[in-house]
């Protein structure tokens, strides 16, 4: 199991290499395969962070479907579970999603990564610079004011449902 655990810390590491070089398909392919390890050994949280990975890669790839069924996945993992580590990634999956689609909803998923990010949780430099870019595209962002991780799961599970 090490040698797949070492292969799968790879792929996340490639992946987030072509992502940063834009190569979004090679991204999901290291992403999937990632995941895929993740999955295999019943690791929840790490399902659910690649799961909002993916949304980003695939909202980025313009594939609505994979993205949809890749953010259905994390953010039903947090409701569900109620923990909050990784959440961001899925914020910024969403944003990513409904920015061209809707971005007032895409706004408001902005809004929540800044309150997350304010409450306790400490994204990645990375992740500061992607919805810094969403939030130049979408426009003015109404800063929340309540809200708690499972809240905000639950909103985004109901927004991606329709």
């Amino acid at each position: 199991q090490g040698q797949h655990r070492n292969a799968a810390l790879i792929d996340w590491y490639f992946g987030h290499l072509s992502a940063a070089a834009k190569e979004w398909d090679d991204a999901a392919v290291h992403f999937e395969a990632s995941r895929s390890f993740h999955r295999s050994i019943d690791d929840t949280v790490g399902v659910a962070w690649l799961s909002g990975v993916l949304g980003w890669v695939h909202a980025n790839r313009q594939d609505e479907l994979a993205a949809r069924s890749a953010l259905v996945e994390a953010f039903g993992t947090y409701a569900r579970v109620g923990i909050a580590a990784g959440l961001e990634s899925a914020l910024i999956g969403l944003a990513e999603f409904l920015r061209r689609r809707d971005p007032a909803a895409a706004a408001q998923a902005v809004a929540w990564f800044d309150y997350l990010c304010a409450e306790d949780t400490a994204p990645e430099q990375t992740e500061f610079a992607i919805i810094d870019e969403i939030r130049s595209a979408v426009g003015p962002v109404e800063a929340r004011k309540v809200g708690d991780p499972a809240d905000c799961a639950s909103w985004a599970t109901s927004l991606l449902s329709l």
